[in-house]
């Protein structure tokens, strides 16, 4: 069974939302993952009942155990790992992980489009070329951080492209990462 029409179309409306104020503000308020979440959870349970309860705690636990180093990392703000804990039991677990890949390639894509606009993405190869040699440092200048949102709502929409064209580059049975 492929993920319900009403389960995409709430996670593409949510990160659009987040998407929107994470560019406008650089914060995620906490009212819309709130929201997000309580929908998220009352949403399976309408479908699915009680059965839905252990793919929704494999999905929480597993967005969780992904996304935590990285925000401890500081890579991504609490309220963009909140947000993708609160959709993830909209996900199953492949989808939940075909989901953060995406997210993470997308936020790449669009950390090197920011720097380029911004005039530092040429001290980014110089850092990077420095790491390798042993004669100088890299720079400790400011890190650049990018709207996570954003790239979370372009792996989002890139993993139902996928999945819909049956291309998953994680699992050999794309439907996997769509089945509930």
């Amino acid at each position: 069974m492929k993920i319900p029409w009403i389960y995409s179309t709430f996670i593409f409306v949510f990160l659009a939302v987040a998407v929107y104020f994470d560019l406008r503000t650089r914060k995620i308020p906490n009212a819309l993952v709130i929201i997000s979440f309580c929908f998220s959870v009352a949403l399976c349970f309408l479908t699915e009942g009680r059965e839905s309860l252990s793919s929704i705690l494999t999905s929480l636990l597993l967005s969780f155990a992904l996304l935590l180093p990285v925000y401890l990392a500081k890579v991504i703000a609490a309220g963009d790992f909140k947000l993708f804990v609160a959709i993830s039991p909209l996900l199953t677990v492949n989808g939940t992980l075909e989901v953060f890949v995406h997210s993470i390639l997308w936020a790449a894509v669009i950390g090197l489009i920011w720097m380029y606009r911004q005039g530092v993405l040429k001290n980014v190869f110089l850092n990077i070329k420095n790491i390798f040699s042993k004669t100088s440092r890299p720079s400790t200048t400011q890190l650049h951080k990018i709207p996570f949102a954003t790239a979370m709502f372009a792996g989002f929409i890139s993993f139902i492209v996928f999945n819909y064209l049956n291309l998953s580059f994680i699992f050999q049975n794309s439907k996997q990462g769509l089945e509930k």
